[in-house]
């Protein structure tokens, strides 16, 4: 619980895969949030996904949202430009907020936001790959005892996403490199 035993009233933004299978019974499993809005453009998704958590509070317009809801902490699992203006309206209203990778799709973005937010908003930034094969295994290698005697160290990351740009790219690559 807060400090003021209440709890930390979450808004979700984007109900695709990430979100269902990752993020939400994370949230689920943490006793002291209560989801109180929900936001996707596929109407009959929202719907659905607010019939299940028994949340009326349902957006198709994240800006809306933002600016209805009394929220503490709202998660997004978007495109990155969807991410890059959700953090902004988060940093304006004082709203912590936790992103999936990417974050924003440029550095001149990434830069807008590290000016705009002098207040120090809190922004996280999800990162799922240090549970992998490939870093448990770099892991391992590093605390063994062998590990001085290496002459070089071969990592393959397969990756089965992107096979078709992703968030409006134009090139796989462009996609993957975001995305990894």
């Amino acid at each position: 619980m807060n400090k003021n035993n209440k709890k930390v009233r979450v808004g979700l933004i984007g109900l695709g895969e990430q979100m269902l299978d990752n993020l939400l019974p994370s949230i689920l499993l943490t006793n002291n949030c209560e989801i109180i809005s929900l936001c996707d453009i596929n109407e009959f998704l929202l719907k659905e996904i607010g019939v299940k958590l028994h949340v009326e509070n349902l957006y198709s317009d994240y800006t809306k949202m933002i600016f209805s809801e009394s929220i503490d902490i709202i998660f997004v699992a978007s495109t990155p430009e969807v991410h890059y203006n959700v953090i902004k309206l988060c940093i304006q209203n004082k709203i912590a907020v936790f992103v999936e990778k990417p974050p924003v799709r440029n550095i001149l973005q990434l830069k807008n936001i590290l000016e705009l937010n002098s207040q120090n908003i809190l922004i996280g930034v999800g990162m799922n790959f240090s549970y992998s094969d490939s870093h448990n295994s770099i892991i391992h290698l590093i605390n063994g005892k062998d590990f001085g005697k290496l002459s070089s160290i071969s990592i393959e990351h397969l990756s089965s996403k992107p096979i078709e740009p992703f968030w409006n790219f134009d090139s796989i690559i462009e996609s993957f490199l975001l995305s990894q």
